[in-house]
């Protein structure tokens, strides 16, 4: 009996006991439900979703789009559910939750199997999670481990299924998911390792994205190639056992050598100094955290072809500058037990940069000779031209050529490849024999020239110490078709297209002539070319000097801008007022400082390569402002255009005395002009003129209607050309980074001209050969070169003139000519001027 009421009295306990305990769970079930439904988002719609984007830079060539550069910070590209392929969906679901469809969002039997083989193996083997479970941690969780985080996980994971289709769920997991090397999404991925769209992905790539969100550093075919095989061969595996595919599809994507790439394939190194400028030009216009997230799509007016041609050319020509320094030596020599990991070294390298993927065999061996192998039909295209190092391993016994080894292949040197080798202390001296310049073990550069009779043929180089920029646009457009800010980005990211100011040289005086031009002058004045003395107090006497060191009379205003005449400038300058040329040159767009002397006559003023061309767009312009447009059109992740090129100008600066009412010595101005078009047009045939018979000779050659002005500055510092066609300007400037001179002979001419010619012979090939619009309100008239006098023998050519201030014409006002229809001269000796600061001036060609 007692013992019966003990077991009641213990049941009773037990119960309530019980009870208690039910309350209690139930207590603080519903607190962590409510705490849960306070602290996770409510997914209602598919359309919440907003990820991460990534801004393309894009431009389109013969009806191409070519990817120029990208900005992230997650690289995803959204890609809707009906454009995944079904199979690689498949995949996933083999691989990630095979009953994804069958489940409502939580799967215990999967957890519970997952731990049980977890635990068995000693490590993690297997996930548990569904598919929704993952796509809701990637979401809203943090990366925390614990019982909390895990049961907001569940509830998000159930919220998901009740809110969202099967669809729309795997919407989202495909374009969240990190899949490793910084590509989030199947999209990514593709693009990533493979090179492809998705479309164009076989099962066996399908199978080697779907195995790595487990552990994308873990299955990663860069990383670790025969995991990544083992895991691809699980998910085809699993892919069949599923009936997605058949076992005859299972065989021959295990067997496949996938092609895996160790670029993104974007074009920044295409034009990475152009890159640069317009990722500053976005980020200060939408800001960092808009220009990384937001997903933006810029196109640019400008095909990729024209900066690969501006890059080519500047390369080019600088190591042919570089080149004529003489050799400076190897970068260094190696005894022979260290040239199979130097081979190695160089293996490595070569295959980074030129040949951009492996091929992952079935053995799990990410394979580089399979690749060479296979990249041999377009090899030679990619190494041709391109600088590698290479290790000479033999001198031919007859000295003809030098054996070089470039890591995966090797190349001849033949002598006369090498022959401009002289040494940097004695460039005049040519080498005889290669054995002079090159010695077994010798690290060098060289430039590959070609495949030729089963030979890797190859020139000696070295990576030139001068430097130099090209800035070229379309006047009509006004896109910048092409920007090299230097030789190599690598090595220096300043863009001295846009960041280095330098001294004009004579490339300003086509300003000053244009002002001179404003002033009366025409192209029969003629100017005393003689000796010339300002004296100063506190910086002594100044004797300005033509380039030649010779003095010439009697020079007309054409031949003085043609050949570039020091003193006939000086006193044009003296004439028409320091500040009349500095008003002109500001009304072009060049806002410099300007120090208000003679010194300005021969192009002391410092400026940009990009303000330069821009200021002499207005002679192909017909005297109109240019406008840059950067960019063709910006929209957002939606489609919504936020600006177009209409929005964005950049003009050519513009500040100045105005045009407009301006008293000229000829007909009134056409409002809102920076030049009287009339004006434009006599510079441009006087520069037409250079071109044909000047300093720019050598531009010629292109046979198109072309015009330009060289520039050289005191000691050879700084080489300029600037020139242009009815449609294109384009400027070019080289020199060393210190200011130091480039050598005796190192005229703009000589140096930057040769890059402008090499670049636009390639460009113009896409305009048609027009010429130079001619103006109302010029007059063409034969005069002799030498007097400027109206002439009708053999030896007159043809001039142009502002209508009314051609020789013989009658008088107007500010007309320079005489009664006998002589142009006046300008005296040949000047006084002293006290109020000009006289700095030692330019020497310039």
């Amino acid at each position: 009996m007692r013992i019966r009421k003990r077991l009641k009295k213990w049941a009773k306990m037990i119960g309530l006991l019980s009870a208690g305990v039910a309350v209690s769970m139930a207590a603080l079930l519903w607190y962590a439900y409510e705490k849960i439904n306070k602290e996770v988002p409510e997914i209602r719609r598919v359309s919440d979703y907003r990820p991460l984007g990534v801004t393309q830079i894009l431009s389109v060539e013969n009806g191409n789009t070519r990817i120029m550069a990208e900005f992230y910070k997650e690289r995803r590209y959204l890609t809707p559910y009906d454009q995944i392929p079904q199979r690689l969906v498949n995949a996933f679901l083999s691989a990630e939750d095979s009953t994804f469809f069958e489940h409502q969002g939580v799967n215990l039997l999967a957890i519970a199997r997952a731990a049980i083989a977890n635990f068995l193996a000693g490590q993690v083997v297997q996930g548990g999670s569904t598919i929704t479970q993952q796509i809701a941690k990637s979401l809203y969780l943090s990366p925390e481990k614990n019982i909390f985080r895990k049961a907001k996980e569940l509830f998000l994971a159930l919220q998901l299924e009740k809110n969202l289709t099967k669809e729309e769920i795997l919407y989202l997991y495909l374009n969240q998911i990190y899949l490793g090397s910084g590509a989030y999404g199947v999209q990514a991925a593709a693009r990533t390792y493979f090179q492809k769209e998705l479309k164009n992905l076989s099962i066996a790539e399908m199978a080697l994205i779907a195995g790595l969100p487990t552990a994308p550093g873990k299955y990663s075919p860069l990383l670790n190639p025969r995991k990544a095989k083992d895991r691809q061969l699980y998910v085809l595996k699993r892919m069949r056992e599923n009936k997605f595919i058949t076992e005859s599809e299972q065989r021959s994507a295990a067997q496949e050598k996938v092609k895996i790439f160790v670029n993104d394939g974007t074009e920044r190194k295409l034009a990475p100094h152009f890159v640069e400028y317009l990722r500053r030009h976005l980020a200060q216009k939408y800001g960092e955290e808009m220009l990384y997230e937001d997903g933006l799509s810029v196109m640019i007016p400008s095909a990729a072809k024209y900066s690969q041609y501006a890059q080519e050319a500047l390369e080019a020509g600088l190591e042919e500058i570089d080149q004529r320094k003489g050799y400076r030596g190897p970068l260094k020599n190696l005894p022979e037990p260290e040239w199979n990991s130097f081979r190695e070294e160089m293996k490595k390298e070569i295959t980074k940069d030129h040949l951009p993927f492996r091929f992952l065999t079935p053995e799990g061996v990410l394979d580089l000779d399979s690749a060479v192998a296979d990249f041999d039909p377009t090899y030679e295209k990619t190494l041709i031209g391109k600088r590698l190092k290479g290790l000479v391993t033999q001198i031919s016994p007859d000295q003809k050529f030098a054996q070089v080894s470039l890591g995966l292949v090797s190349a001849q040197l033949p002598f006369e490849d090498v022959k401009w080798a002289s040494p940097s202390s004695n460039p005049t001296k040519t080498p005889k024999s290669i054995g002079e310049v090159l010695h077994t073990g010798d690290v060098v550069w060289v430039k590959v020239k070609g495949f030729v009779n089963g030979l890797w043929k190859a020139r000696l180089s070295q990576t030139p110490e001068i430097q130099g920029a090209l800035y070229s646009v379309d006047v009509e457009t006004g896109q910048i078709l092409a920007m090299v800010g230097g030789y190599d980005y690598a090595a220096s990211e300043f863009n001295r297209a846009v960041q280095a100011k330098r001294q004009m040289g004579s490339t300003f005086k086509p300003i000053i002539y244009s002002a001179a031009v404003e002033s009366g002058y025409t192209p029969a004045s003629i100017i005393v070319d003689s000796p010339i003395v300002f004296e100063d107090k506190e910086n002594g006497v100044w004797k300005p000097e033509n380039f030649e060191e010779k003095f010439y009379g009697d020079t007309t205003f054409r031949q003085a801008l043609i050949n570039s005449r020091n003193i006939p400038t000086v006193k044009i300058v003296q004439d028409i007022k320091v500040q009349t040329v500095i008003n002109l040159a500001k009304r072009l767009g060049l806002d410099t400082q300007f120090i208000p002397d003679l010194s300005i006559s021969l192009g002391s003023a410092v400026t940009t390569v990009q303000d330069l061309v821009h200021a002499f767009t207005a002679f192909p312009l017909s005297g109109k402002a240019f406008r840059a447009n950067v960019f063709q059109s910006i929209k957002d992740r939606d489609g919504r255009t936020l600006e177009t090129q209409a929005d964005l100008p950049i003009e050519n600066g513009g500040s100045g005395e105005p045009l407009e009412g301006k008293k000229l010595p000829f007909a009134p101005l056409v409002p809102g002009l920076r030049l009287d078009p009339r004006v434009a047009y006599l510079m441009t045939y006087l520069m037409k003129e250079v071109v044909q018979f000047g300093t720019a000779a050598k531009a010629s050659s292109i046979g198109r209607p072309l015009a330009g002005k060289t520039g050289t500055t005191q000691d050879f510092r700084d080489g300029w050309f600037i020139g242009f066609s009815p449609r294109v300007v384009t400027g070019v400037w080289v020199g060393y980074d210190d200011q130091r001179s480039m050598g005796r002979g190192e005229t703009g001419a000589n140096t930057a001209l040769p890059i402008w010619v090499k670049y636009m012979t390639n460009v113009l090939k896409d305009y048609a050969p027009d010429d130079f619009q001619i103006p109302e309100g010029v007059t063409f008239a034969n005069i002799d070169p030498k007097s400027g006098k109206v002439s009708g023998t053999q030896k007159s050519i043809k001039e142009v003139f502002i209508s009314g201030t051609e020789p013989g014409a009658k008088q107007t006002e500010g007309n320079l000519s005489d009664e006998s229809g002589a142009p006046a001269a300008i005296p040949g000796t000047v006084p002293k001027l006290e109020e000009d600061n006289d700095e030692a001036l330019r020497e310039d060609q």
